[in-house]
Order: structure tokens, then C-alpha cells, then sequence
């Protein structure tokens, strides 16, 4: 019996980010087990590109704004599936990521735009007016992309349970948490002194923090928190630690300009967006994620698995996976300053020891990898019947 053609709708399928990240292995088991497979999208991984098995759809993203790829997607989508099927003379198996495409079959949702509204700061009333418009488009086509999907994947219980409030059916979402890349391993000493040289010139013996992930106006990672917090421990003269921040966003350039008025702002390090994330986390001593909305937590979970420390908003889905003993590092309010620090603190007290508890909780955490991930999908996805 040949496999059925899968198609795949997202913005990206590459190796550089959340939601593109799951796709693209997601994409690689498919391969692995002889699917055609059919991929609709901005960016996507060069090795996609020149494999003959995959057929790439690449929409336009004009001027590189999101929100105008988005309109492609959403509205170019359908049509292209469309022509697959009548091309393929069979129905095919379709996913899509929220409300990128209407699409009655499978939703992966990564983000629910409805439960994350943010009030913007530190911006022109332009910027915001569009961002209130552009939330108000994203909030309407994914609660109908939602209502049209025979399953909903949700990629945490907590994201499960955002889309069970919005009126989806329980018996039609099922939590399938992100995989791992095995060769995310805890890193050798040699691994993680060459990180830090390259990354970083820095003392062995300085304690180096890193918030690794988009720096937007939005504050919804919560970077002024982490400052706020941050600069409080600089006041202790016996805090010696740096800060390393990788990432992008459309409040880097504000920060940046903000920190470089800073007593403290040789402690700061910017790198900007970086494909050279695995190295980074080999450098750091802690990561720290004091979110206010994040589904799951892809940057937490790789820096669990290359052995680091991480303080994170027990409000991400991550921290459902956290084992009992690592819970003294989540946030309960990921607006208080005062608590950050003071995790910072109590991981700061006992390194050596956050260190060990976060080892075992990494062995356990990289069971799950990424094919582990894309087999289960796939699995549960066979328990329902193509659409007739």
C-alpha cells in the first residue's frame, strides 16, 4: 500500500526556530517513512528545498512583514491544497498551524493569539494602531481555523486547555508536548570554556545569565523584568554575573539603546538573532524565561537538555514537564522583579546543585525526541479516517 501525500501549511520548516523547528522534523519522519510530502510556506530548510521527495510552495512575504505572509497563507492556502488533491486524485492528509490556513483535518497549534493580547509600550501610535488591527485579523482566522479542524494538537496541556475554554471540544484536542534533538546533550568542560570564549570573552569563574529568544515591543517574553531584576543584583557588590541576550525582535534596537545609559551596561551582551544557539547554551550558567504568555518553551527545553538551569513563569508549558525538585525555580508572577531576583538568588547560593538536579531532569527530558514526537502525531493521526 503506498502512504498517502501529507501537506503541511506553516510559515517556516527549518531548524532555526519553535514552531519551524517541530515542522521541519516533523517533515523528516514523514520522509523517513516514504511520504510524499507537500510543504506551503515563507522559509524552509536548503535540504528540503533539494529533496525530490518534497514539493515546495513558497508564498510571498512582501517587504518581509509577517502579517502580509500571513494574508498569502491564509488566502492562497486553500486554493493550493485544492489543486494538490485534485493533482494527486486522492485526499490528502493536511496540517496547519493555527490560523495560517482553514483546513478541515489537522491544527497544530504552537500560539493562540486570543489568549495573548498585549498592551504595546515604548512605540508610536502607529505601530500600535496596526498591531491592534493585525491582532484583531490573527484572532478572528484562527477561531475559525479552530472550529473547522477535525483534531487540534496543542503543543502543552495549558494550550490544551486555552483552546477547550475558547469552545473546542476535548475529545478533539490532544497534547503532544516538542521533541528534542538528541545531539543536544550536556556539553564537555572543553565544549562549554571554547563556548564561552567565542560567544563571550568572560572569566571562568563569572556567573553568565542568558535570555535566549524574540525581544519585541510587546514585553511578552518579559526582557524588562529579567533587566529590572537583573540590575538589582548588579547593586550587590559581590554580583559578579553578565547577562548574554540572544535573540531579535522589534524592541532590540530600544534596549539596546535603553541598556547603553546603564551603569551596568558592560554586564550586557548583545548578540542579536543567532543560528548559533546550541553553542550559546553550552556558555550559560543559567536561562532565565520570566514569560507572561508562552505555550510551551522550546528555548527552556534546549537548555535543559544541554544541562543548564533555567528559571521560567510556571505559566509555560514547559513547566509541566519540570520535576518536583527543579519547581523552586519557577515564577509564580512573572510581574514581580522582586521574586526574579530572588530565584536568581537561591540558584546563585547553590549552583553546584541546581547544576546536578537539572542533569538528571535533561536524561529524562531528552527521551522524547524529535522523531519520538513526529511518530506519536502520526499515530494518533491513523486513529481518524481521511476526509471523504
Amino acid at each position: 500500500m503506498i502512504p498517502h501525500p501529507w501537506i503541511l501549511v506553516s510559515a517556516g520548516f527549518h531548524r532555526h526556530g519553535g514552531q519551524s523547528k517541530a515542522n521541519y522534523y516533523l517533515v523528516q519522519y514523514l520522509l523517513q517513512n516514504n511520504h510524499r510530502v507537500y510543504l506551503i510556506g515563507h522559509d524552509f530548510d536548503h535540504d528540503l528545498t533539494i529533496d525530490p521527495r518534497v514539493h515546495v510552495y513558497s508564498l510571498a512575504r512582501p517587504f518581509g512583514k509577517d502579517i502580509l505572509g500571513n494574508w498569502f497563507l491564509y488566502h492562497q492556502g486553500r486554493s493550493i491544497i485544492k489543486k494538490i488533491e485534485k493533482r494527486e486524485n486522492q485526499t490528502c492528509r493536511v496540517i496547519v498551524n493555527g490560523g495560517n490556513c482553514v483546513w478541515r483535518d489537522v491544527n497544530w497549534v504552537h500560539y493562540i493569539h486570543s489568549v495573548w493580547q498585549p498592551k504595546i509600550t515604548n512605540s508610536t501610535w502607529l505601530y500600535r494602531w496596526k498591531e491592534s488591527i493585525a491582532g484583531k485579523i490573527y484572532r478572528r482566522r484562527e477561531q475559525k481555523s479552530f472550529r473547522t479542524a477535525t483534531i487540534l494538537i496543542a503543543n502543552s496541556e495549558c494550550t490544551r486547555k486555552d483552546l477547550i475554554q475558547m469552545g473546542c471540544h476535548s475529545q478533539r484536542v490532544k497534547t503532544i508536548y516538542l521533541g528534542c534533538d538528541p545531539d543536544w546533550s550536556i556539553p564537555t568542560e572543553n565544549e562549554r570554556k571554547t563556548a564561552r570564549r567565542a560567544i563571550i570573552s568572560v572569566e571562568d569563574n563569572r556567573p553568565l545569565l542568558g535570555f535566549v529568544g524574540g525581544v519585541g515591543l510587546d514585553n511578552r517574553k518579559g526582557f524588562d523584568i529579567l533587566v529590572s531584576a537583573f540590575e538589582q543584583l548588579c547593586t550587590n557588590k559581590n554580583w559578579n554575573g553578565d547577562l548574554v541576550i540572544a535573540g531579535a525582535g522589534n524592541g532590540l534596537s530600544f534596549w539596546q539603546q535603553k541598556l547603553s545609559q546603564s551603569p551596568f551596561r558592560h554586564r550586557y551582551h548583545f548578540l542579536g538573532f543567532t543560528k548559533d544557539v546550541k553553542e550559546v547554551l553550552a556558555s550559560l550558567d543559567l536561562l532565565i524565561s520570566p514569560v507572561r504568555y508562552e505555550p510551551y518553551g522550546l528555548n527552556v527545553q534546549e537548555a535543559i537538555c544541554r544541562g543548564v538551569p533555567s528559571i521560567v513563569s510556571q505559566l509555560a508549558g514547559i513547566a509541566e514537564q519540570y520535576p518536583p525538585d527543579c519547581h523552586p525555580l519557577l515564577l509564580n508572577d512573572a510581574n514581580s522583579v522582586n521574586e526574579l531576583a530572588d530565584k536568581i538568588e537561591r540558584w546563585w547560593q547553590n549552583a553546584n546543585e541546581w547544576k546536578e538536579r537539572f542533569i538528571h531532569f535533561s536524561e529524562n527530558l531528552r527521551r522524547n525526541t524529535w522523531s519520538n514526537m513526529a511518530k506519536n502525531m502520526v499515530s494518533y493521526f491513523e486513529n481518524f479516517s481521511l476526509r471523504s
